[in-house]
């Protein structure tokens, strides 16, 4: 049965790098790996009152430079005042794969000073790997060969087949090397 809001699962994010221009932030953000599907990146900060535009930017290196692409943006405010509610929005939505452990995010400070930023913290969405057996018995899942294109999975097919389905979970093993495997 599958949820009405899909899941998601905390990413530790790390700063790696803090670059301020004048009118703008620069946070290079280090991710545990690639191509995680992010759902949204959070910005902690202590400020009570602030709003800035926030880029999420990913970043490449092709043929010697560094191709970087806007994924996503939003804004994020706070607006925590004397005598009245509190209201706030520190996330911005991604709903992109990041391409490589490495994001950037660009935050416009406009005429205002740079914004505190006690941390930086991330969601990604979980991903299953579905396949539909004829019959039970045990199955291998192979993963890995660096000398194969990438594969490109047509599930929505199967759509027909897992209506009545329950879902389970099976824990993986640890990574072993295929012995069996021979370069061509």
């Amino acid at each position: 049965i599958l949820p009405d809001e899909p899941l998601v699962e905390p990413v530790p994010v790390s700063i790696a790098e803090r670059t301020e221009i004048p009118g703008q932030t620069r946070l290079l953000l280090n991710l545990p790996a690639a191509h995680l599907r992010l759902a949204s990146v959070q910005i902690h900060s202590p400020e009570p009152l602030f709003t800035r535009q926030v880029t999420v930017v990913s970043r490449q290196v092709l043929e010697n430079a560094i191709k970087e692409t806007a994924i996503a943006a939003g804004t994020i405010y706070r607006l925590a005042a004397e005598n009245h509610p509190a209201s706030s929005n520190a996330s911005v939505r991604v709903e992109a794969a990041a391409p490589t452990r490495e994001l950037a995010l660009s935050i416009d400070n406009q005429d205002s000073p740079p914004l505190q930023i006690a941390a930086v913290s991330a969601q990604r969405r979980p991903v299953s790997v579905v396949f539909y057996a004829a019959q039970s018995g045990p199955f291998s899942l192979l993963t890995g060969n660096s000398q194969c294109a990438e594969p490109n999975y047509d599930v929505a097919s199967l759509r027909s087949k897992l209506t009545n389905v329950t879902a389970g979970t099976s824990p993986l093993t640890p990574l072993t090397n295929n012995l069996a495997y021979r370069p061509v």
